[in-house]
């Protein structure tokens, strides 16, 4: 979850401050000055309130922005904390940064299509570390044409590496190959976690 949490806020820092397209830029030789956005004061939207979704909260509140959240158990997340919990509708409609942090729908229908997409803030960036059926990838490429969403950044995909890259390839799009856990000390927890579960599995003591 840590490691998910910190991979989601690196996301969005490097999509308001186009940070992808200034590095390209100069390694291309040219000198781009693209004008950023600061995140203290924005309003993120965190979409699953678990452990990801809470550790995202706790370190956008620390970064001076205001997190509402949404989610299916709403009174776990008022007892959980005292963020601000919204339906979907909206957070949608406020959020000027939107993350991604649920399960899959049991039928594997998108969470956000074209009528999601529609009623956001022009320029929203959308962050999605969770599950690529979330998001319909055409009404999204729609959606990133216009400027309605204006930067995309996504560590999830349909298939694994991805073989299309009309969304992964498009420049308005960060992509990072499923690294969201992929870290020292995640790897290390996880494997003390199995460890722990496997000897309690065969009655023995715990490390």
């Amino acid at each position: 979850a840590l490691g998910v949490a910190e991979l989601t806020i690196a996301l969005m820092l490097a999509a308001i401050r186009q940070i992808l397209l200034v590095d390209s830029g100069i390694k291309s030789g040219k000198w781009p000055r693209k004008l950023g956005r600061e995140i203290r004061g924005r309003t993120v939207g965190i979409v699953g309130y678990g452990a990801i979704g809470r550790e995202v909260a706790r370190l956008v509140e620390a970064l001076g922005a205001r997190p509402i959240v949404y989610d299916v158990v709403s009174s776990f997340v008022e007892t959980a904390s005292n963020v601000r919990t919204v339906d979907l509708e909206t957070l949608i409609a406020e959020a000027e940064i939107i993350t991604l942090h649920c399960p899959a729908s049991a039928d594997g229908s998108p969470l956000l299509r074209s009528a999601q997409f529609k009623p956001m803030r022009h320029g929203v960036v959308l962050v999605n570390t969770a599950r690529a059926s979330l998001v319909d990838e055409a009404a999204l490429l729609e959606a990133l044409g216009s400027g309605q969403v204006a930067s995309y950044a996504v560590d999830v995909y349909p298939e694994e590496p991805p073989s299309d890259l009309r969304l992964a390839g498009d420049p308005r799009v960060i992509a990072t190959s499923h690294i969201g856990g992929f870290t020292e000390e995640s790897v290390e927890r996880a494997t003390t976690i199995a460890v722990a579960n496997l000897l309690d599995s065969l009655g023995g003591q715990r490390l």
